[in-house]
């Protein structure tokens, strides 16, 4: 993930100079934990993490808004869209984070110990349950 944050900021920064006035949402960001790589991208679990984290920091800079993709992972979604199509999620199938997002990142599933930025929320239900995140500067 070394140019995913700065593509995506690139791509915002263009769309607020063709749109002035408007606000530009980001629809879907993330990264998958496993599957096949794209060219240089290489889906992992400390890979999600990284680009999460980053991510979030750089949002927080030029309050962005922004949805991340996704809450949990749906391997269902391998039929459609390939091997990484399941695994974007931030949550694992039975709703345990795969990653804390401070500290180091081993690529198994963790607490999450807090957030490094970003501001919003995240919100699911699983299961008749509602699972919350909460993004905190």
């Amino acid at each position: 993930p070394e140019h995913a944050v700065r593509h995506v900021a690139d791509v915002y920064a263009r769309m607020r100079r063709t749109f002035p006035g408007r606000t530009i949402v980001i629809g879907e960001t993330g990264w998958p934990s496993e599957g096949r790589p794209r060219r240089t991208a290489e889906p992992s679990v400390v890979n999600e993490a990284r680009y999460l984290r980053e991510f979030l920091a750089y949002a927080a800079t030029v309050n962005m808004p922004y949805n991340v993709f996704d809450a949990f992972d749906q391997p269902w979604q391998r039929v459609q869209e390939g091997t990484v199509g399941g695994y974007w999620g931030i949550f694992d199938t039975r709703a345990r984070p795969k990653f804390p997002m401070r500290g180091p990142v081993t690529g198994t599933a963790a607490l999450v110990a807090g957030l490094a930025g970003g501001a919003g929320r995240c919100a699911a239900v699983r299961g008749g349950r509602r699972l919350a995140l909460a993004l905190a500067r």
